[in-house]
């Protein structure tokens, strides 16, 4: 019996000694994991942070660079926005030319995404799907507003669509360009919360002047 007792007694001890030793490596491996999670995360928002600095130049210069066409107007609603430009785009040669054409900003809730399209005036004239490209992802709203003098009000105004109904012709898109675009984008940061970048681009040719604006920003993408 002294035998058996003793036995069970040491078999109790290695099983208390393994637990300890488990309990251990659990406690160093999440220790590790959570450590290498968080700074991932943080390498992640700068890397999204970069992309809309990236998103912000593009669309600020092709915006700046935006002009009256009888052919093509800029249209748009809050989370879409359409404009003629410069575009540059490859012939059937491979060689790269650029012309008159139109650009297409969207966010696809889905993906999470904000896609880019262009298109050339032939482009356009044939219907001709041309593919979007992702510019950013981790997205989580955009939204655009559209900087204007107010006849009706007489004076100056934000609002969030850039068209005109019309009952015989479904929408029928205004042949100005706003005085300013202003540009608001939802990024998801860490532990999920969404951090909100607004940025401001004035468009020369577009109508009237910019001394009244509200240039205020709620975030800054630098």
């Amino acid at each position: 019996m002294k035998t058996a007792e003793r036995h069970l007694g040491f078999t109790l001890v290695e099983l208390m000694i393994v637990a300890m030793m488990l309990s251990t490596v659990g406690i160093v491996l999440y220790s590790t994991f959570t450590n290498g999670l968080n700074i991932w995360q943080r390498i992640n928002g700068e890397m999204v942070i970069e992309d809309v600095n990236i998103f912000f130049d593009k669309i600020s210069r092709e915006l700046r660079g935006s002009f009256q066409f009888s052919e093509i107007s800029l249209r748009g609603r809050t989370g879409e926005l359409i404009f003629p430009a410069i575009v540059h785009m490859r012939d059937d040669h491979g060689e790269l030319k650029e012309g008159i054409g139109e650009v297409h900003y969207s966010f696809d809730p889905k993906s999470g995404t904000i896609d880019r399209q262009q298109k050339s005036y032939s482009e356009i004239y044939l219907d001709k799907d041309t593919g979007k490209q992702a510019m950013i992802d981790h997205v989580s709203s955009l939204e655009f507003q559209y900087y204007h003098y107010d006849l009706e009000q007489e004076g100056y105004s934000w609002v969030e669509s850039w068209q005109d109904e019309d009952e015989s012709l479904g929408i029928k898109t205004k042949k100005i360009l706003p005085v300013a675009v202003r540009i608001t984008i939802g990024i998801i940061g860490q532990e999920g919360k969404e951090r909100r970048i607004t940025k401001t681009v004035w468009i020369p040719s577009g109508c009237c002047n910019e001394e009244k604006a509200d240039t205020q920003e709620s975030g800054s993408a630098t």
